[in-house]
């Protein structure tokens, strides 16, 4: 009988191997740059929370790893940051919506509660200047509306997040300041 032969390994293997872990970490490391330029583009659009951040990349495909990796990056130099993020919103949808609809945006949008606190300091506590406000620009003139168009009017400001007894009570002031004799606005009685 012969006797099996073992033939002598081939040196090529060993040197295979490394070439492979070298090349999954040139894969790799292109993912995270891939991973960072992406976040760097959706910052380009417009300024986003960290999660709404984090939520895009995964959305892309990228790995919990190189998602990671990219939030740190744009952290570091700065173009990431919710509390920014906040007192942003919050300058510009200020005048448009409630503390109680900004705050619940951004919470939504991964914002910390003490950030948005933070952000939400700066507006007035009472709401009733800015809800006259809305009222003002939707409205008109209080005696050209009726019952529908108080009920719409009603409706806007409830969706803005005001509370239903201040825009009752804001409403009530704005009757007040109809032209004399005009009760129409306030004439009869309003299901709210």
């Amino acid at each position: 009988p012969t006797a099996c032969r073992r033939l002598p390994r081939n040196p090529l293997r060993r040197a295979v191997r490394p070439v492979r872990r070298k090349k999954a970490e040139m894969e790799r490391e292109q993912r995270i740059k891939a991973a960072k330029e992406t976040a760097m583009r959706k910052l380009l659009a417009r300024d986003r929370s960290e999660w709404e951040l984090g939520k895009l990349l995964e959305r892309d495909g990228f790995d919990p790893e190189e998602r990671e990796a990219a939030l740190s990056y744009v952290k570091s130099f700065g173009y990431v940051n919710d509390r920014r993020y906040a007192e942003n919103y919050v300058m510009s949808a200020g005048s448009r919506k409630s503390r109680a609809a900004l705050r619940s945006f951004l919470q939504e949008k991964g914002v910390s509660r003490e950030d948005a606190e933070a952000a939400l300091r700066e507006l007035p506590e009472d709401e009733g200047p800015l809800i006259r406000e809305l009222l003002e620009k939707k409205a008109g003139a209080p005696h050209a509306m009726d019952d529908r168009e108080r009920r719409r009017v009603f409706a806007y400001l409830g969706r803005r997040g005001f509370g239903a007894a201040d825009i009752r009570r804001e409403m009530k002031r704005y009757e007040r300041e109809a032209p004399e004799g005009d009760t129409s606005f306030f004439g009869k009685q309003e299901s709210y």
